[in-house]
């Protein structure tokens, strides 16, 4: 996308006016009877669609905010636009009004996995997690900053003062993202093997989506360390966590020695008591 179309993309959205808090209510109220219900009628679709469609022309200026955060990491203003504009489709189609969060707030944490997730697989042939990339921007920052304060770059002692980083870590920030001249030369004089060759091992994980999964266990292993033993145990063999199988109510209930009903009961209470803790959580992490 051309500066100039950029340009006009961005005077276009600008004009788009801001949502109260009425509307935004009663467009996702629509939006979710619709998306949560397979027997909608044609006027229940119809009204869905119109709010979505709505609601999402609302947020553009939204998403240009946040993909701006992001340039310089290797990726076009524009291509992260579209990336965001992805992550806050996918938000709205999922946003539930009665949880209590704000739209922005909630489709925020989507446009930004969307555009992590595109930094992560498109950014450079050799992936590097969006983490290390944000690390490696913030130090390329502080060294144009300080050349041009002090007309030379800044030593190694200098970043590492600046930052705090132990040396080796602050070593390998450094040597991330140099530029290789070509994936198809010879690894050397005698090998016939070329970086091309050896670089992708398809086998193992994105180091950025396990990092991404990790984060996510913590949240959830958090979140249900909040429950007392019992309801925690209870949860777990419910949804089949911590490769735990699923389990029905019946077969719970044996094990601990209490009916049916009382799994059942437990299992209520124990959900919204989550549901409490997950709110929490999502505010402090999307906020």
């Amino acid at each position: 996308m051309s500066d100039t179309i950029l340009k006009k993309y961005f005077e276009t959205v600008s004009e788009v006016p801001l949502l109260s808090s009425e509307e935004e209510k009663e467009l996702a109220e629509s939006i979710f009877k619709w998306r949560t219900n397979r027997k909608a009628g044609e006027a229940t679709r119809k009204k869905g669609i119109e709010a979505k469609e709505k609601m999402i022309k609302s947020n553009l200026r939204l998403v240009i905010k946040i993909a701006n955060k992001y340039k310089g990491y290797g990726i076009d203003v524009s291509d992260l636009i579209s990336e965001g504009n992805m992550g806050l489709i996918e938000g709205i189609e999922k946003f539930d009004p009665n949880r209590g969060v704000k739209l922005a707030t909630y489709a925020s944490w989507w446009i930004k996995q969307h555009i992590r997730r595109a930094l992560s697989n498109k950014s450079r042939t050799i992936r590097v997690p969006v983490p290390v990339l944000e690390e490696k921007n913030k130090i390329n920052k502080f060294k144009n900053t300080f050349e041009k304060k002090n007309n030379r770059e800044p030593s190694f002692e200098e970043i590492r003062k600046e930052f705090n980083f132990p040396r080796e870590k602050l070593r390998r920030l450094l040597e991330t993202g140099q530029a290789i001249t070509s994936l198809e030369a010879n690894l050397g004089q005698k090998d016939t093997l070329s970086l091309a060759d050896v670089i992708e091992d398809v086998s193992i994980e994105d180091p950025a989506f396990v990092a991404e999964k990790k984060d996510e266990l913590k949240v959830i292993k958090k979140i249900l360390n909040k429950l007392n033993e019992r309801e925690r145990a209870i949860i777990i063999k419910r949804f089949g966590l911590n490769n735990e199988d699923k389990d029905t109510l019946e077969n719970i209930g044996k094990i601990h020695g209490v009916t049916r009903e009382r799994i059942r009961q437990v299992e209520i209470l124990a959900m919204n008591k989550l549901k409490f803790y997950i709110k929490k959580e999502m505010k402090s992490i999307y906020d």
